[in-house]
């Protein structure tokens, strides 16, 4: 055997020692990147919702402060008790400017959650009180006029907002980073809080200098003519013909629009000028310059010579001046001034007449050339007296009876007024006394008094409010026509300045003392949604009042549409049954059967049912009726409930039940 064949099967062999081959570097394998997901919006959670809560209500409260704060810098208060007292509406301003603050530095948030929500919860009270009382403005952003109902929906919604998403601890400062920012934010709103302070007290009405200068900071510029006599006039650029009156000889005339007197004296001026014309005697020319607001149109109702020159004032202020007031001037120096003598020794005050609290008082209807006393009770809730400097007045037809010289701290003064009516009619007469104050935070108090003049038609309810509608609903309403007078007047018709909105007038003469009640008629149809202010425009047979203007407001909304706003059965037999159908729909996304309940209702010479089949986003209505066996008319109405509307939808029936025996 030889010696390979000699081993042992089954015995390997030596293994030879061999070389390591290199081993390569194998790269780690690589992360699988996660797929792509496209989230959702979600609701924030109440930390994060907090966050965004607390900027946007910062942010509101500094708005509303800031243009508070402008207005209180620019214009007086008026108003009494606390409303007319400057530093109660001042500390207002700061305490919303300060809570905006803490709201935007996110600092003690537990505090400012709690004080934020206490704050809109009253701030909801207060816009309630005010759109009940029927407030055109909340009062709340300053110049800046929203509806009172807007706002108080505004502070339901902060409240909302407030109690979903409450405030969580804010652990990413630590207390020393805290400190320092509360530090500094406390310094920030106190600089910025007394410089807001002085800014808002240091008002006072703005006079125009003897140099043509402004003082002041009120956006009321008081004219004091008596101050011009022998300086060069200091209106000439505020006025448009400003520089004609620079060279030569002047006879310069400010006059309100709609102030009879200042009408007299344009006429009585025009006239001596065309005489003078006549005679080749001319020896000045005539200005007349009108003081805003304007009338209809700007030149007055006068004829005269041709060179009468008419003027108007910029109206970028609001000047107070007494009318008619005569200036003479020489190369544009004033040499003569004439006001009106509104301080003319009056009749005491009847015993009987009652103070008026508020700044403003209606006459009503007055005869042209009547003598009335009014008095006004000015109160004075600061801690300082008030001392009462020399009155202004607008006219002369409006003057001062007897006035305190002193206003004592937390009293009141009886203001007493007289008003001279004008010879001439005039309707929506309203003209002004200024009492200049001393030694308080409000630096005037202005006194106005409103009248028609000869005018004896009034309206009431003005504006008249009908209310939410949805599209295609109709509404009636009626207006009461009074008159005032000492004659009958016939209302002939009237025109709407809305289509939508009619006036059924009956051309029936309304007697003297007697009135007239106007229905009112608005559809809908095929209307945008939004507000609406309508002006209806009566026509009558008054020469001295041919035109009667009353407002109707109201506003649409796009949630829900009918399709018809009434169902006109027209002509019925006696006992005859009949069907008629009605639809409404929606353009909610969220509705479901947004139609809560139907019923008929006062129905006359009727009988009947309603049903209502839901859809989405329609509902259909089918009215099973069934005439009286009677004739006469029909009458009633379908009475709607729908989802998150607040009033009652009413759709009215009508028609005529005949009888067909009769010839």
């Amino acid at each position: 055997m030889s010696r390979r064949g000699s081993r042992k099967a089954g015995v390997p062999k030596r293994a030879l020692p061999q070389r390591k081959a290199p081993v390569a570097a194998v790269p780690p394998p690589q992360a699988a990147q996660p797929p792509v997901i496209r989230q959702r919006w979600r609701w924030p959670r109440p930390s994060e919702g907090f966050a965004v809560v607390r900027i946007v209500l910062g942010c509101l409260l500094l708005a509303a402060a800031g243009l508070k704060g402008v207005q209180l810098s620019r214009q007086p208060v008026v108003g009494s008790g606390l409303m007319g007292v400057r530093w109660v509406h001042v500390l207002e301003v700061e305490y919303e400017m300060a809570l905006g603050m803490l709201l935007l530095s996110g600092l003690l948030r537990r505090m400012a959650w709690w004080t934020a929500l206490t704050t809109f919860v009253l701030f909801g009270v207060w816009m309630l009180r005010r759109a009940l009382a029927g407030y055109a403005s909340c009062g709340c952003f300053g110049t800046l006029s929203l509806h009172p109902w807007t706002a108080l929906t505004l502070d339901l919604l902060a409240v909302m907002l407030l109690a979903k998403f409450p405030p969580r601890p804010n652990l990413a400062l630590d207390a020393g980073r805290r400190k320092r920012r509360l530090l500094s934010g406390l310094t920030a709103a106190l600089i910025i809080g007394v410089a807001g302070g002085a800014a808002m007290l240091s008002y006072h009405p703005a006079v125009l200098l003897a140099d043509g200068s402004i003082a002041g900071a009120g956006e009321s510029v008081v004219l004091e003519p008596e101050t011009w006599k022998g300086k060069p006039l200091p209106l000439a650029q505020y006025v448009d013909i400003g520089k004609q009156l620079m060279v030569g000889e002047w006879t310069v005339l400010l006059y309100h629009h709609d102030c009879p007197q200042c009408r007299q004296r344009i006429a009585a001026l025009a006239d001596g000028l065309a005489e003078m014309e006549k005679a080749k005697k001319v020896t000045a020319r005539v200005a007349i310059i009108e003081i805003p607001p304007f009338g209809g149109e700007k030149d007055p109702p006068v004829t005269g010579a041709d060179l009468l020159v008419r003027g108007r004032l910029e109206a970028s202020h609001k000047w107070f001046a007494s009318t008619p007031t005569t200036l003479t001037l020489k190369d544009g120096v004033v040499t003569s001034v004439q006001t009106p003598d509104a301080q003319q020794k009056r009749a005491p005050l009847p015993a009987d007449t009652l103070p008026i609290a508020n700044s403003v008082y209606n006459f009503g209807f007055v005869k042209p050339g009547s003598h009335h006393r009014v008095a006004f009770r000015v109160d004075n809730a600061t801690g300082s007296d008030w001392t009462v400097g020399k009155w202004q007045s607008e006219c002369p037809c409006l003057g001062v009876v007897r006035c305190p010289a002193r206003i004592p701290a937390g009293g009141a003064g009886i203001v007493e007024l007289a008003f001279d009516a004008p010879g001439e009619p005039a309707e929506g007469y309203s003209k002004a006394v200024m009492l200049p104050i001393a030694g308080g935070p409000q630096q005037s108090v202005a006194l106005r008094i409103i009248a028609n003049v000869g005018t004896p038609l009034a309206v009431s309810p003005d504006p008249l409010e009908l209310g939410a509608l949805i599209l295609g609903e109709q509404r009636r309403g009626e207006l009461t026509l009074s008159n005032h007078g000492e004659q009958a007047v016939l209302p002939m018709y009237s025109s709407p300045s809305v289509p939508a909105c009619t006036a059924m007038i009956r051309r029936e003469r309304i007697a003297a003392g007697g009135r007239l009640i106007v229905p009112v008629r608005l559809e809908t149809a095929g209307k945008k949604p939004g507000a609406y202010k309508a002006t209806l425009s009566i026509q009558t047979d008054n020469p001295a009042q041919p035109v009667v203007r009353a407002g109707v407001t109201f506003s649409i909304s796009g949630d829900y549409c009918l399709s018809a706003g009434v169902v006109d059965l027209k002509a019925l037999i006696p006992g005859q049954k009949t069907e008629a159908t009605l639809d409404v729909t929606t353009t909610r996304q969220d509705a479901g059967p947004f139609v809560q309940s139907a019923e008929l209702a006062g129905l006359d010479h009727l009988a009947g049912q309603v049903t209502v089949t839901p859809g989405e986003k329609k509902a259909s209505l089918m009215l099973e009726l069934t005439a009286a066996a009677e004739p006469g008319s029909v009458a009633g109405m379908l009475r709607l409930h729908l989802a998150d509307w607040p009033r009652v939808v009413e759709i009215p029936l009508q028609g005529q039940i005949v009888d067909l025996k009769s010839p």
